[in-house]
C-alpha cells in the first residue's frame, strides 16, 4: 500500500485539473476556482513539494504522480457509504491498481487519497464498516427464507430498492438499509449513473444483501466473503 496523503479539498481539485481530470465523481465539486487561486495554488505545491516546476510548466512528484494517473485511467468507480456508526464513507476508483479517495476525518476541508495493491480492497471494505461479520453461520441464515425477509421490509424500504439506482435515501428506509455500494462504469456514455448496486440490509436474524441492476433487483443471504467476490465481480 502507498502511503496516504491529505490534501486540502482546493489542493485537491487543482491537481486534478492539472492531470487533465476533468470530471471527478464521488466528492463535493465546491465553487469553481479564479486564475489566481489556481496559480497560487499551485506555487504553494512546488513549495511542498507535490509539484516540481518553474513557475511555467509543472511536474507531479511522487507518489502524486502515480495516484492521479491512476485516477485519470480508472475505468470504474466504486462509492460506498453508510450510516452505521464505525462506517467511514469512501471512494474506490479502479484501473490497473485501486485509487482510495476518502473525506480526512481528522483535516478540516481536507481528502485522503492513496494507491493500493489489487488485493487491499477486501481490507479497506472491513477497515471502514462496510464488511461486518454475520450474526449467525450461513448454515443457520439458510433457515430464513427470502418470503420471510421482503415481508420484514417497509413499504418504503421495497419502494426506494424498487426505484432507480440514483435514489436518494428516504429517512424512513434508514433503519433497515445500512449501507449502499454503487458502481459506475467511467468509459460508458451514461457514465453519471451506476449500472449496478448493492444495499446492505438490517434484519433480526442476519444481514441480507440486494442486489440491483436496471433490469432486476434479488435477494442474497449475507456474509462477508459473498459481498466481497460480489462487489470485485462488479469492478473487473
Amino acid at each position: 500500500m502507498e502511503t496516504l496523503q491529505i490534501l486540502q479539498q482546493r489542493e485537491f481539485r487543482i491537481l486534478a485539473a492539472a492531470a487533465g481530470i476533468s470530471e471527478l465523481y464521488g466528492m463535493g465539486g465546491g465553487e469553481p476556482l479564479s486564475q489566481q487561486e489556481v496559480m497560487y495554488g499551485l506555487h504553494e505545491l512546488v513549495q511542498r513539494g507535490v509539484l516540481a516546476g518553474d513557475g511555467q510548466e509543472f511536474m507531479f512528484c511522487e507518489p502524486f504522480r502515480t495516484i492521479f494517473h491512476a485516477l485519470k485511467d480508472a475505468d470504474r468507480l466504486l462509492v460506498v457509504t453508510g450510516r452505521g456508526q464505525d462506517m467511514q464513507d469512501f471512494c474506490i476508483y479502479q484501473g490497473e491498481k485501486p485509487v482510495l479517495l476518502e473525506e480526512s476525518r481528522q483535516d478540516a476541508d481536507a481528502v485522503r487519497v492513496g494507491v493500493y495493491e489489487p488485493e487491499a480492497l477486501y481490507e479497506l471494505l472491513e477497515e471502514r464498516g462496510f464488511l461486518p461479520r454475520a450474526y449467525v453461520p450461513m448454515d443457520i441464515a439458510l433457515l430464513q427464507k427470502e418470503e420471510e425477509l421482503t415481508e420484514a421490509l417497509t413499504k418504503q424500504t421495497r419502494a426506494y430498492l424498487e426505484k432507480s439506482l440514483q435514489a436518494d435515501l428516504p429517512e424512513e428506509a434508514e433503519e433497515q438499509i445500512i449501507a449502499r455500494y454503487l458502481l459506475y462504469d467511467l468509459k460508458r456514455e451514461q457514465k453519471r449513473e451506476p449500472f449496478k448496486a448493492f444495499y446492505l440490509l438490517e434484519n433480526p436474524c442476519n444481514y441480507w444483501i440486494a442486489e440491483k441492476d436496471s433490469q432486476t433487483l434479488s435477494y442474497l443471504q449475507y456474509d462477508q466473503q459473498t459481498l466481497y467476490e460480489k462487489i470485485l465481480a462488479s469492478l473487473r
